[in-house]
């Protein structure tokens, strides 16, 4: 942490061996961070939530998504992004193998959780990374990996884009120039009224008929401003 943005104290561990820590929001009078534990070579990974007065003193508080339970061949799920979409609702969005799950659970009582798939996209799903509330409801950043087959090869293609969530429905409001390695975008208010910041990084600059042009590590940080209209 910092007081002045130059000046950094050591850093300290505050979560558990293999346990990483993925959002954290400010929740009553405490904080809560949603994590995801880490399993052995092809063990999947579960979701958990830490919770503690203090930022640097937070304790287990529940395992919220089982990734045991899960059909997954990869190491999933995995990136929890932590929202609050009402007063007294915590809500956290998952990557998983296929589509992105949202849950919720209400502040009386934060370990029982219920889950439910995003609207399925045509050929795709969504790997989110960061949520804001505005005027224009819930904005979220988000990957879209999108398949396209032919009779001899299915070819994946990514993208980042800016989306509304409205409960598990997402609706696309802009596409942000990106391709290839591209994804963890974040979101903020900007500077004129209705406007946003996206950062998020890509490789479209390099990423050429399905080869990189340059070596490897080949991607560039961008910041979009995104203009959006009721």
């Amino acid at each position: 942490y910092t007081v002045d943005g130059i000046h950094w104290a050591p850093l300290r561990a505050i979560l558990r061996p293999n346990v990483w820590g993925w959002s954290t929001i400010a929740w009553e009078r405490s904080f809560l961070t949603a994590a995801y534990r880490c399993g052995n070579y092809g063990e999947a990974h579960s979701i958990e939530l830490y919770g503690g007065t203090s930022l640097l003193a937070q304790v287990p508080a529940a395992v919220i998504y089982d990734g045991a339970r899960s059909d997954t061949r990869y190491f999933l799920p995995c990136e929890p992004v932590l929202y609050q979409p009402a007063p007294d609702v915590l809500g956290c969005l998952v990557r998983t193998e296929k589509q992105m799950v949202i849950g919720v659970a209400h502040d009386n009582n934060i370990r029982n959780w219920r889950w439910w798939n995003v609207k399925p996209l045509t050929n795709g799903f969504l790997h989110p990374s960061a949520i804001i509330a505005t005027k224009h409801g819930w904005l979220m950043v988000a990957r879209e990996l999108y398949e396209s087959k032919t009779k001899t090869r299915t070819n994946v293609h990514w993208s980042t884009r800016l989306y509304t969530l409205h409960g598990q429905r997402v609706s696309e409001v802009a596409y942000l120039p990106s391709e290839g390695d591209c994804a963890y975008g974040g979101i903020c208010e900007g500077v004129n009224p209705d406007e946003y910041l996206v950062s998020y990084y890509s490789a479209h600059a390099y990423y050429k008929h399905g080869t990189f042009g340059a070596p490897l590590p080949s991607a560039d940080i961008y910041i979009a401003t995104v203009k959006v209209s009721v």
